[in-house]
């Protein structure tokens, strides 16, 4: 939809007025023509106060909107700061605020007065639900398909499957396709791994909820995060999810050199990996 995040206070007659929402630590990558970061609409007559849109991630990729807030005075935001913008190509901060348009992050705030603490820079990102799986195709999304029989001390490329359309490990059903994987049922752990083309910044978040297929005689899984050799999430061990689990990725920040590696581990957990297929579409937005 053109607007990632909205809060809009009418429901069927039954809701006016919005109080002390809070949209913080999101990354929110807008793909589409003219999308908006967050878009309110407040019910004429009723008060909206407290609310705030603050210490979010917010990439332009297609879009020339960041906000679009206020709109016809109701819905408005208290406190909108410490965001952080990354520009695309010709694509730069513009916010709307009760139908005026400022077109640069400085000029939003003399406006405003939001975002005093906010900044912006060159930004790019990637989803690993939108890689080119073919073998041909991959590379250039930086993404890589790899397992390991070791708890991550080597890791070995796996195979394209073509007519499965996904790539296979050692082991059974040791696999990684668009958007999920499975590891294997006895040592063969499932790693999708991200490279870094250049030093800089990368937030590592994920499109959507982390789900594990629904129970069908299965134990669930353990998931970590590596940089190269080194965990960065969660501080320690696993974190470890039951089949049906619905887990929220929280944002996680790296400081990259150029071919560094991060790594999305999926263990299975107990005794097989049965329904252990693990719906993860990690997302990473870079800037040098």
């Amino acid at each position: 939809m053109p607007a990632q995040i909205s809060l809009n206070d009418y429901g069927d007659g039954n809701l006016h007025g919005i109080t002390n929402a809070s949209v913080a630590h999101n990354v929110v990558i807008l793909s589409m023509s003219e999308s908006i970061g967050l878009s309110t609409y407040g019910t004429s007559g009723y008060a909206w106060s407290g609310n705030s849109y603050s210490n979010n991630y917010v990439l332009f990729a297609e879009s020339s909107t960041a906000y679009d807030l206020e709109i016809d005075g109701v819905g408005a935001m208290a406190t909108v700061n410490h965001n952080k913008f990354y520009s695309a190509t010709g694509k730069g901060f513009e916010g709307s605020i009760d139908g005026i348009s400022e077109t640069s992050l400085a000029n939003w705030r003399s406006y405003t007065g939001f975002d005093a603490a906010s900044s912006e820079t060159i930004g790019t990102s990637v989803s690993q639900q939108e890689a080119d799986f073919a073998p041909a195709g991959h590379t250039s999304n930086q993404w890589s398909y790899l397992y390991s029989e070791d708890g991550e001390s080597s890791f070995v490329d796996m195979q394209w499957n073509q007519s499965a359309g996904l790539w296979e490990g050692a082991e059974s059903n040791c696999v990684v396709g668009a958007g999920w994987e499975q590891p294997g049922g006895i040592s063969c752990d499932a790693v999708l791994t991200w490279t870094a083309a250049a030093a800089g910044t990368a937030v590592i978040a994920a499109d959507s909820p982390i789900t594990v297929q629904a129970s069908c005689g299965g134990s669930g899984v353990n998931i970590r995060l590596l940089q190269n050799g080194s965990q960065i999430w969660p501080a320690s061990g696993w974190k470890s999810l039951t089949n049906g689990a619905s887990f929220t990725f929280p944002t996680v920040t790296a400081t990259v050199s150029a071919q560094d590696q991060v790594r999305f581990v999926i263990q299975h957990a107990g005794a097989n990996n049965d329904c252990d297929a693990t719906y993860w579409i990690p997302t990473v937005v870079f800037h040098p």
